[in-house]
């Protein structure tokens, strides 16, 4: 088994988490996957659908949002008996398709942004967590801007979202879990690398960003600029009385948040459930029973 140990990075959609990654996949000894919901969904799968090879290479396609840097078929060559060890496979055959080097890799960074409720087993394995977080305003702002936020632009839905995902997040381990805020990058990465044991880490000089090989969606488009912090900027963007509403409706949320981690269960069943359908169109069929 390989020494390499796993980052899970946790934010609510639209925090930043992706130029987060990019910034960590700049150090040679870390490789930032682009986001996937894989690691968090393998305690999901069922052992009968574990022996479908097919299968569980087609859900770690569906799952992976942004687009994934192995096809199908390399996927399905990196399933194993073991979850971890598939993980470790995946790892490795991506690093060497974009010409980084698996036995210099000490550390792997999952984004996994869009199921947050199913830690505790990642925990167990020794995982690390990176919790990022943004002026919900700001992130608010962004629903207007992509579909997928097409339902959280009612201020206290959001509000109650929001609340679910800290709820999620309270469930990461204190000790093995760095917060860190999106204004902040990229001054506060030292402090990040530090906790990692990369302090003396290089920037990598080879290999491509599996980043930018995945990045497909029109919000990737500025993802490899120089970092910019226009959040006041947009802040300003949004109808005074829609602020008002927002702050309200978080406030009344943030007292409710021990209790909706049921509620972020259910919406991460949801997406799975996506998941499982769009894995059944790709290959054109339900898994091996």
């Amino acid at each position: 088994m390989s020494s390499r140990q796993r980052l899970y990075i946790l934010s609510l959609p639209r925090s930043g988490s992706t130029l987060l990654s990019r910034f960590l996949d700049e150090f040679d000894p870390l490789l930032s996957l682009p986001e996937s919901a894989f690691p968090q969904i393998l305690d999901l799968i069922s052992e009968s659908e574990w022996t479908d090879r097919e299968w569980v290479a087609a859900l770690f396609q569906t799952s992976s949002f942004s687009g994934a840097i192995l096809d199908l078929s390399e996927t399905a060559a990196c399933i194993r008996g073991d979850r971890f060890e598939t993980l470790e496979a995946i790892e490795t055959r991506c690093a060497e398709k974009l010409g980084r080097d698996p036995g210099a890799l000490r550390w792997v960074a999952w984004k996994t942004t869009r199921v947050t409720s199913r830690t505790r087993w990642l925990a167990d394995s020794g995982g690390r967590f990176l919790i990022l977080r943004r002026n919900p305003l700001n992130v608010f702002q962004s629903q207007f801007r992509v579909h997928f936020g097409l339902h959280n632009r009612n201020p206290l839905r959001f509000a109650l979202f929001r609340a679910s995902y800290e709820a999620g997040f309270s469930r990461c381990p204190r000790p093995e879990t760095f917060e860190i805020e999106y204004a902040r990058l990229p001054e506060a990465l030292p402090a990040l690398l530090a906790w990692l044991g990369l302090g003396a880490a290089a920037p990598r000089q080879q290999g491509e960003s599996g980043l930018r090989v995945a990045a497909n969606r029109p919000w990737h488009d500025n993802l490899f600029n120089a970092f910019e912090n226009r959040d006041p900027e947009k802040v300003a963007q949004i109808p005074h009385h829609q602020r008002w509403l927002l702050r309200a409706a978080i406030a009344a949320a943030t007292p409710l948040t021990p209790l909706l981690l049921p509620m972020r269960a259910r919406l991460d069943l949801a997406v799975w459930q996506t998941i499982r359908a769009r894995a059944e169109s790709l290959i054109g069929r339900p898994p091996n029973r």
